[in-house]
C-alpha cells in the first residue's frame, strides 16, 4: 500500500487549484495550499505491506 506524506503527515488528496497552487488535504490536519516546488521537495511516498490497515497508518494518535 502506498501512502503519500507531506511534511510527515498523510495526505488524503491533492488538487491543482490554479497557476502555481496545489491544495493539499490531509487526514488529520486542516487543508494547506503549497507551490509545485514545495510539493516536489517535501512530498514522500511511503510503502507498507498489504496486511497493514490504511486507518492505522494515516491517522495520528489523539493525545488525551
Amino acid at each position: 500500500m502506498r501512502v503519500v506524506e507531506f511534511d510527515g503527515a498523510a495526505v488524503k488528496r491533492q488538487k491543482k487549484i490554479g497557476a502555481g497552487k496545489i491544495l493539499v488535504v490531509f487526514y488529520d490536519r486542516p487543508p494547506h495550499v503549497v507551490t509545485p516546488e514545495e510539493w516536489a521537495t517535501r512530498a514522500v511516498n511511503r510503502y507498507y505491506s498489504g496486511d497493514v490497515r490504511r486507518r492505522d497508518v494515516v491517522r495520528q494518535p489523539q493525545h488525551v
